[in-house]
């Protein structure tokens, strides 16, 4: 039982790490673009 959750947790971490990437990539752009209007 172990092995699986395991892998399971190493699934979720790697999604969310991609989710986090994309939303920093999101806010980098609407940083930029404020500082651009600023």
């Amino acid at each position: 039982m172990l092995v699986p959750v395991w892998q399971m947790m190493q699934r979720l971490q790697r999604r969310v790490q991609a989710k986090d990437n994309s939303t920093v990539l999101l806010m980098s752009r609407v940083y930029k673009k404020t500082l651009a209007t600023d």
